[in-house]
């Protein structure tokens, strides 16, 4: 499946998205047509990663779908610190999530519940205010779990095939973002604290996507 420019654009700026279209040309697309194992271990970016993963993950409740969760779950919680007082919702959100991915007793309703209290939290913020991204992020993060497919999946000729589980990995790979965006409004509000960069966050977050799935995905079926 073919990112989208806009995606890749906000995803990626500058030097980055040079060479991120350079990689592209050279091993496939970022999406996963493609990928060697050189390109998937250097990777620098969880959110183009995810995206890779498509037509790797299972549908809803599938077993194949856990690790994706994981995966989400463990970027969503790089964003808890970024919001003291306010993470209670998200932590709750993430943690029901995991112990549905990991089997511990969890239910994909208890998955929705716990993602629909952390949603009406953030509606009782504004955009950008402490805790909206952590709660986005784990919003996101549960929704990977939680939810077979987008409002508006890409068409068929994006890639040649359709995929049900793009929706799974489109609220994973937003987890990413709002993470970045946690990290960014942090900074802003603290400026004498240290928070991580987006490059940073990125990275981080593609290190855990590659403890789940260490190797590159296949290729799309056509």
């Amino acid at each position: 499946m073919m990112i989208r420019a806009a995606m890749v654009g906000a995803l990626l700026g500058g030097v980055a998205l040079a060479a991120a279209n350079t990689a592209a040309a050279e091993d496939g697309t970022p999406a996963g047509i493609r990928w060697s194992r050189t390109a998937w271990a250097a990777c620098g970016d969880g959110a183009v990663m995810i995206e890779a993963l498509s037509n790797q993950v299972g549908d809803q409740g599938n077993d194949h779908r856990r690790p994706l969760v994981l995966a989400a779950c463990g970027c969503a919680r790089i964003a808890l610190p970024y919001a003291p007082g306010h993470a209670t919702e998200a932590r709750a959100a993430i943690e029901t999530a995991e112990k549905w991915a990991l089997k511990k007793g969890a239910t994909l309703e208890q998955v929705r519940d716990a993602k629909e209290a952390a949603l009406a939290f953030m509606g009782a913020l504004k955009d950008g205010e402490g805790g909206y991204d952590t709660a986005a992020a784990a919003v996101h993060a549960a929704g990977a779990a939680a939810y077979p497919d987008m409002d508006d999946p890409p068409e068929a000729g994006d890639s040649g095939v359709k995929s049900p589980d793009y929706g799974a990995c489109g609220y994973a790979a937003e987890t990413v973002s709002f993470v970045v965006q946690a990290a960014s409004a942090y900074a802003a509000a603290n400026p004498k604290t240290t928070a991580a960069s987006e490059a940073q966050v990125r990275r981080k977050c593609a290190d855990i996507v590659r403890r789940y799935f260490p190797k590159p995905p296949a290729p799309a079926a056509r």
